[in-house]
């Protein structure tokens, strides 16, 4: 899946994290106000894009961060999200 995007679309990965379950999400774009798409493996090998689109910009970081305990508020449901 890597190699499609990297040959349609010049995306290259920029960030990648493990999630709570297992899984592995990586981020790649096409560079600044390009293309991304965002991808998650399974723990059990299966990748799926579950986002894309153009315009991608990367946001300059705070120059302090949050205080702790409103980074640590426990994972946030989506709007309409099932329980």
């Amino acid at each position: 899946m890597l190699e499609v995007l990297a040959e349609q679309y010049s995306e290259a990965p920029i960030a990648v994290g493990i999630t709570n379950t297992g899984g592995l999400v990586e981020v790649l774009s096409a560079g600044e106000s390009g293309t991304w798409s965002i991808i998650v493996t399974s723990p059990r090998g299966m990748s799926c894009i579950v986002g894309a689109g153009e315009g991608w910009r990367v946001l300059e970081p705070p120059e302090t961060p949050p205080p702790l305990p409103e980074r640590l508020n426990g994972p946030q449901r989506c709007p309409g999200a099932s329980a």
